[in-house]
């Protein structure tokens, strides 16, 4: 991406004329649409009007003059900016019959997302996974599965140790929906208790994912009081795209069902290397894309259809 312009806040050019606004450093399409629109989750809005110019959220870049649509802004602006003094009040400009669909994850999440690494821990990928992490100050939240647990417990500690957070996988990875809800349970509490066994101390976990996303009523039956169970929002699919890096990169920043539509809580697996090799650009693009990463647990309470 080309380097953004800097723009001083005090430069004349930073002032609106009637319908645009120059973006300044530090600006995101949610604070503009909020400072200038009154309401950030109409961001996508700006999108579609300057898609000529901007072809996604992480290309917005302090200096470009950006459309707004017609009849918005403060009203103080639109008086000053869309109106000469000289002339009559003009009509006022109807808004399209048919606003843009908006998310419903990053409108909910504010741009807050959360990584989540399922089936590990691996001796090779995890701390590889673990590095790259820290290298972006990023906390994460990492699925275990309570054989992979047991097999090395190093690593459990590790992750502990550097700040991130600890799910619940289930012990043998099992399809829960195939099971009873005794035996589900089963599975739950094998994996708790080899993620204490690793810590030598007991790990409250306060969250649960189940195997290929089943979750159904066994699932609910077997999880814990105070436990939630934690889907996703967005699919990288690394498992399924070994050998095609560009692919798992589109699977999670294009198109309707990327981390700019739905926001919110994405799901990799630290078991494999093509995730090693695209985590680092996974995580310059979003943090230059203005995304705040969180520890999944973090975000429990923020409305999210995935967070049950």
């Amino acid at each position: 991406m080309p380097e953004p312009i800097r723009v001083s806040p005090s430069t004349p050019s930073q002032t609106n004329r009637a319908g645009t606004y120059t973006v300044k450093p530090g600006d995101t399409l949610s604070t503009i649409a909020k400072n200038q629109l009154g309401d950030s989750s109409r961001w996508p809005e700006i999108m579609s009007l300057n898609k000529g110019i901007l072809s996604a959220p992480e290309k917005l870049g302090a200096g470009m003059v950006l459309s707004l649509p017609a009849g918005t802004g403060h009203p103080a602006q639109v008086a000053q900016t869309t109106r000469p003094a000289q002339t009559p009040a003009s009509p006022q400009v109807q808004q399209p019959t048919t606003p843009p669909v908006r998310p419903n994850s990053v409108d909910g999440f504010d741009r807050v997302v959360s990584l989540t690494f399922d089936d590990g821990p691996h001796p090779v990928n995890t701390p590889r996974v673990l590095e790259i992490l820290k290298q972006h100050d990023v906390k994460a939240t990492f699925f275990v599965t309570g054989q992979a647990a047991l097999k090395y417990p190093d690593l459990i500690k590790r992750i502990v140790a550097e700040g991130h957070a600890i799910g619940n996988h289930t012990f043998t990875h099992a399809d829960l929906s195939k099971l009873s809800p005794d035996q589900a349970k089963a599975e739950f509490d094998k994996t708790q208790a080899a993620i204490d066994k690793a810590l030598g101390q007991h790990y409250e976990i306060s969250m649960v994912r189940p195997p290929y996303g089943a979750g159904g009523k066994t699932t609910r039956a077997a999880m814990g009081p105070n436990q939630h169970m934690v889907l996703w929002n967005v699919d990288s699919n690394d498992w399924r795209y070994r050998n095609d890096d560009a692919k798992i990169m589109a699977n999670i920043f294009e198109g309707s069902e990327s981390v700019h539509a739905r926001g919110g809580v994405i799901l990799f697996h630290d078991i494999h290397p093509q995730t090693v090799r695209i985590l680092d650009d996974v995580l310059s693009k979003l943090q230059k894309g203005g995304f705040d990463i969180q520890r999944t647990d973090a975000t429990i309470g923020r409305k999210n259809p995935v967070i049950i």
